[in-house]
């Protein structure tokens, strides 16, 4: 033991020696990265990942299913029979797990049963589009690689981005109860068995939820979340006179875009009589796993809105045209995409910004230059001393995928270097 200790100091310390002397900023490696003010209106900026093609080599998915892996419950909801009874609940019919393999990491998804194109709905094949996108085979395992995600730049000048693709497939609210009248003398449906808010309030939504927590703290590392600003939100219904649908302003770092942000021309969104062609978006094969529905011909998705549409079960959507909707669709529906929105902070670089950059993934690359070595490892104590200006390669840097970038990491490739130490960079 204090052999390997005293060669893992040896080793730190010639990486010092070799590179100490260079002055700060030198081992910048992502020249072009750049503040999203220095973007305009309508560009793509590359920023994090999440899993999004599925893999169809026989060979790389014969040796992913044989990898030792842990699953988790995504917690999905099904229900008795009806959209809007309450009797909906979650449980593990549906599940994931992230295996790193070959220096790429990919998503395996696993289902018992369908899920329901209604949170409260039974499962069925008929209750369901996963079986329509070619998911029809319950207890399969499928397998999905983990990519970039692109967003387009709506206003630089504020930092407001949206991705440019439909990542994902879920409801607005998991729960709604059909119960009593509700401001408006119409059926009132509620987000809670409490009936203590409206199941169109975003402010309590399940998709806010699963926006700021699940999807935030997955799809970027911990140094990519402190470039996500937060942005105080508008939650009010897409119409003065259905304000009783209002929802309290919320301070988040994920959201959905409003019914007026989409029909803002200087985003770049024009409405003609046939919807607009630049709200029209596809969904990556994940979010078709998850049950999205897709329309044969143009294999364009709805996707969610924030505000609250005209009854308090209806949430406003873009429709297959490009069309906004403020009707028509229950907030309990799974089949919707989810297009995520944010604001990145104005005076910090974006790490991986341009798609050019953005090659395999190699745990413990941290500089991004095809090996493991020295380098790595001083870059990453470069970083946490926080004296220097270095641009590094988050997703390679968190090799034991805690999402964190800290100590742990540069231990973690320096014993991997030395060798004799059992370490797996993940």
């Amino acid at each position: 033991m204090k052999r390997l200790l005293k060669s893992t100091r040896i080793l730190i310390l010639c990486a010092l020696m070799l590179f100490g002397a260079a002055p700060p900023g030198l081992l910048t490696f992502s020249a072009s990265a750049k503040t999203i003010r220095e973007y305009a209106q309508g560009d793509l900026v590359t920023f994090g990942w999440y899993p999004q093609m599925k893999v169809t080599d026989s060979a790389v998915i014969n040796t992913l299913n044989e990898q030792s892996v842990v699953w988790h419950s995504y917690g999905y909801y099904s229900g008795t029979g009806s959209y809007s009874n309450g009797n909906m609940a979650a449980s593990g019919y549906m599940r994931y797990t992230d295996v790193t393999y070959g220096g790429q990491k990919y998503r395996g998804v696993q289902f018992s049963q369908y899920r329901p194109y209604y949170t409260g709905l039974t499962s069925s094949a008929y209750n369901t589009f996963q079986d329509e996108n070619g998911y029809d085979q319950p207890g399969s395992i499928y397998w999905f690689q983990w990519e970039p995600l692109q967003w387009r730049v709506l206003d630089p000048q504020a930092g407001l981005v949206l991705c440019e693709t439909i990542i994902d497939s879920q409801p607005y609210n998991n729960y709604v109860l059909d119960s009593g009248k509700d401001a408006y003398g119409d059926n009132a449906y509620w987000g809670d068995a409490g009936k203590t808010h409206y199941a169109n309030n975003y402010a309590e939504s399940s998709l806010r939820q699963w926006l700021n927590v699940d999807f935030y703290s997955t799809a970027f590392s911990c140094a990519q979340q402190e470039i996500i600003a937060s942005t105080v939100l508008d939650n009010s219904a897409y119409s003065a006179s259905y304000s009783a649908y209002d929802s309290a302003p919320t301070a988040d770092k994920l959201f959905l875009l409003s019914y007026s942000d989409v029909q803002n021309t200087a985003y770049g969104f024009s409405m003609g009589a046939g919807g607009s062609s630049a709200l029209q978006a596809r969904g990556s094969d994940y979010a078709k796993c998850q049950g999205l529905y897709v329309d044969a011909s143009t294999k364009c998705s709805r996707w969610w809105l924030r505000s609250a549409g005209y009854y308090s079960d209806l949430a406003c959507s873009v429709d297959l045209d490009g069309w906004v909707s403020d009707y028509y669709y229950g907030t309990s529906d799974t089949n919707f995409g989810v297009r995520p929105a944010l604001k990145l902070d104005l005076t910090l670089e974006i790490l991986q910004s341009d798609v050019s950059e953005v090659g395999s993934v190699l745990p413990g690359d941290v500089n991004k230059d095809g090996v493991i070595n020295l380098k790595d490892v001083v870059v990453l104590r470069r970083y946490l001393s926080g004296g220097w200006n270095v641009a590094f390669d988050e997703f390679n840097s968190d090799v034991n995928r805690d999402h964190l970038i800290d100590l742990k990491d540069t231990v973690l490739i320096t014993r991997y270097l030395v060798g004799g130490w059992n370490v797996t960079l993940q």
